[in-house]
């Protein structure tokens, strides 16, 4: 990913439609695969912590990042129970078995062994531990702008199903979602067809962080996020998976 990307992203997860939205559909993915609160949790890819934020009641809240470990410091969102590591996901620094919940959250596709990633992922989990994982869907959807954030593949469900399940995990839940933002590619797309477009001018609408017009997408991508976690979603620009280690 991008340093400036990176750091326009760590400003922007404390209210951002967008990011809250995403964020509450992992956090209540997680709590529904392991049937009630994480007591240790892992977020991998962690930037500021936002995301762990949402796991209040965990007694041990983890983040790991390979770049900017060093932005989670300005976020105040774990309080004081929160640690923070530079690691890379193909190697992370914690024990065997040690983790009730691993949270991989658009990091897979900047990693080139993925595979391993995943199976790092599998190690640090307890027995009935659950990963929660979402990437960008369909290569069909690649833009300028994947490339911009260091995207070295979208997956394609069956694909990405395929890959969880060789690592060792049972697939609890899978659906796409942000269909909203499938649209936007495709719009995207087509106009890449006719003229260059900068990718730091693509992304108007996801940085929105305050207004009238940032609340009013944000229920809609929380309904949206509700049906993806309820009934699963058939079409979206990325793909959520929960999974558990038997």
């Amino acid at each position: 990913m991008k340093s400036e990307y990176v750091d326009l992203y760590a400003q922007i997860t404390a209210s951002n439609w967008w990011v809250r939205s995403r964020h509450d559909l992992i956090h209540r993915l997680t709590e529904d695969a392991l049937g009630g609160p994480a007591r240790r949790v892992l977020d991998v890819g962690t930037l500021d912590g936002a995301l762990l934020a949402r796991f209040g009641t965990a007694g041990i809240r983890l983040g790991v990042d390979y770049q900017i470990a060093g932005h989670a410091r300005t976020a105040g969102a774990l309080l004081d129970s929160g640690r923070f590591t530079k690691a890379s996901a193909c190697l992370l620094p914690f024990p065997t078995a040690s983790l009730d919940a691993v949270l991989s959250v658009d990091v897979l596709e900047h990693v080139q062994e993925h595979t391993v990633a995943l199976d790092e992922a599998l190690r640090v989990l307890t027995p009935g531990g659950v990963l929660v994982l979402a990437v960008p869907a369909h290569e069909w959807l690649r833009t300028s702008r994947d490339a911009y954030l260091g995207h070295l593949r979208r997956y394609a469900r069956l694909d990405l199903e395929q890959l969880v399940q060789a690592a060792g995990f049972r697939i609890r839940h899978t659906s796409f979602f942000a269909i909203p933002s499938m649209f936007g590619l495709l719009g995207l797309r087509l106009l890449e067809s006719i003229r260059v477009v900068p990718p730091n001018q693509a992304n108007n609408a996801a940085q929105m962080r305050t207004g009238r017009l940032n609340a009013v997408l944000y229920r809609l991508a929380t309904a949206e996020a509700a049906l993806a976690r309820i009934l699963g979603l058939p079409l979206g620009s990325s793909i959520v998976i929960a999974a558990v280690k038997p």
